[in-house]
């Protein structure tokens, strides 16, 4: 019997150490709503704003700052009546755009980032982004990350990254036409894998 016990112990702390836990779920319900500076001609559409804001994150402890050079914060937009999502691509109410190639979402410092999910689209179809990580003090591209978006239909993107010490990552359309960002989650890293 006290071996049987043992044993289940044992596999309940070895569950529980492979398990990720998240740190960063955002729906930009709760931002502010920004929606750009006015377009100069011959531009059709605004541009974004300078932008920061500063929330708790997902344990509801841990303060964390979402920083953006150009974005338009739209809180209160769904995907609406003719929005699609393909899949479990169904956003959550709420979302920022980053238009142009040098536009960023810079998320919070974690303590360590593992799965990485995106719902997004793209203002045309298949424009990129990217993911970038803070290295010293200039941002890289994390390879294998640029990723071609469809025209109003949300769609999920995953990325299983690795990095288990503080690490900040960032979002970056790689072309001048805007990428819709609805949903973001972060998971630690899986540690003490058997």
């Amino acid at each position: 019997m006290k071996k049987q016990i043992t044993l289940i112990l044992f596999c309940i702390v070895t569950f529980i150490s492979n398990a990720q836990v998240i740190l960063l779920q955002e729906t930009f319900q709760d931002w502010k709503p920004e929606a750009g500076i006015a377009p100069e001609p011959p531009a059709k559409t605004a541009t974004g704003v300078e932008y920061t804001f500063t929330k708790k994150l997902f344990d509801g402890k841990t303060e964390g700052t979402f920083k953006s050079n150009a974005i338009v914060v739209m809180p209160d937009q769904s995907i609406g009546a003719q929005g699609r999502a393909d899949g479990n691509g169904n956003p959550s109410k709420g979302r920022v755009i980053m238009k142009g190639a040098k536009t960023f979402l810079e998320l919070p410092q974690l303590t360590s980032i593992g799965l990485v999910t995106i719902k997004a689209n793209a203002g045309t179809d298949q424009k990129e982004f990217k993911l970038q990580v803070l290295n010293g003090a200039m941002f890289e591209d994390i390879p294998n990350t640029t990723t071609p978006c469809d025209k109003a239909v949300t769609k999920v993107y995953t990325f299983n990254l690795s990095y288990n010490v503080p690490t900040t990552i960032r979002i970056m359309p790689t072309s001048g036409s805007s990428i819709n960002i609805w949903d973001i989650e972060i998971q630690s890293v899986q540690t003490n894998k058997k």
